[in-house]
């Protein structure tokens, strides 16, 4: 599967499209201007955003529905996602896409027509996907360890990725998804080690394999600005 970021003037031939310039924009923001989709601070900024996060849920669903959907034709899926620069929503709803269906076993190729990169996320998101959940270090044992954490949780404890609060209950969390196990260690899950906590889906998602830990959102002060009033944009493909 290939995930292409583009400015909202480029075309390019894909399966699925979709057009991000109605999502809230970054580069509104003058602290976030300078970075671009792939910044962890940009991707929380817009899960942020519960349009942002609905519109990154219904991706995954059509995605991953249209790759089941394409398997039995030996032909792969192309999904094209545009912004007005190409910089900022479509590079970051591309990369939060791609570990989402990485998540449920895709393998997944990621280009940024804007930024100029064009990779198979170096060994960590396509590379993970192409081995079975137990090679990947999220076999049932995982699945018992998030089971205790979870158990053992404090409703509302912060999360270590972003600082907001976690709860059991999906609906409660930012991203209105279950919590992740995540592995301490960088790396760990290549490893086998054991989850040692729990982060929000999303920002699970985010950390990867852990190499960035520096650049999480919790060790900054998120810009300020007004609280977000405005109605959420219809999702529809085009």
């Amino acid at each position: 599967m290939r995930i292409i970021s583009h400015p909202s003037k480029q075309r390019v031939p894909a399966t699925l499209r979709y057009d991000a310039s109605q999502l809230p924009n970054p580069h509104d923001e003058p602290a976030l201007r300078p970075r671009d989709g792939r910044s962890p601070q940009v991707q929380q900024w817009l899960c942020d955003h519960d349009d942002f996060a609905r519109v990154l849920a219904a991706l995954t669903r059509r995605a991953h529905a249209a790759a089941k959907n394409t398997a039995a034709k030996n032909t792969d899926v192309t999904i094209a996602i545009a912004c007005s620069a190409g910089k900022h929503r479509s590079v970051a709803l591309a990369e939060l896409l791609a570990a989402s269906l990485a998540e449920k076993g895709h393998e997944v190729a990621v280009e940024h027509s804007a930024l100029n990169t064009h990779q198979k996320r170096q060994g960590k998101t396509a590379a993970a996907s192409s081995k079975s959940t137990k090679q990947r270090g999220y076999d049932h044992r995982h699945k018992r360890t998030r089971k205790a954490l979870l158990a053992t949780m404090t409703q509302g404890q912060p999360c270590w990725w972003c600082g907001k609060p976690m709860y059991r209950e999906p609906e409660r969390n930012p991203d209105g998804r279950p919590l992740a196990a995540d592995h301490i260690n960088a790396g760990g899950a290549a490893r086998h080690e054991t989850a040692g906590r729990l982060l929000h889906f999303t920002c699970n998602s985010q950390r990867q394999d852990g190499t960035n830990d520096n650049t999480r959102p919790a060790l900054g002060i998120q810009p300020n600005r007004e609280p977000n009033t405005t109605p959420a944009p219809a999702f529809r493909w085009k």
